[in-house]
């Protein structure tokens, strides 16, 4: 079972991504934040194996939660969600510690598959931003 945090500014979003992901048999949502300072609460108490992480929050952005999450030195790893397409924000991303980048557009195709593939340490980051990063993921 992974266990997630999904944390979106937005609670339609948010429970719209765990709608989604209660799809999966092998997917449990164990808690949903609004800002950024309570991703990082949540995830410092329950020690998820994974937070899907809104890029553009209030109080604390995901940029900077994803950095205090990595400094926490726990195995949990993040998954960023955007409608952002700009290349410096994906590898500002990726340089604090997210190991995925799903554009929002793409939740219904990419979630799944980029938690499974994040969970297992590999990094994914949606089609449409391959060519931006010069990459094939």
């Amino acid at each position: 079972m992974i266990r997630i945090i999904v944390a979106d500014d937005h609670r339609l979003v948010r429970r719209g991504i765990t709608s989604l992901l209660k799809s999966s048999k092998e997917i449990e949502v164990v808690a949903e934040a609004e800002n950024g300072n309570e991703a990082v609460e949540l995830t410092e108490k329950l020690a998820p194996d994974l937070v899907v992480m809104d890029v553009s929050m209030p109080q604390l952005d995901g940029i900077s939660a994803t950095k205090r999450i990595q400094e926490m030195d726990l195995p949990t790893r993040v998954l960023m969600l955007s409608i952002h397409r700009s290349k410096s924000l994906v590898r500002m991303a990726l340089s604090t510690g997210a190991q995925g980048y799903v554009l929002k557009n793409k939740l219904a195709s990419d979630l799944i598959p980029a938690i499974h593939l994040v969970k297992h340490g590999d990094v994914f980051i949606s089609d449409e931003l391959g060519d931006i990063l010069g990459s094939g993921c």
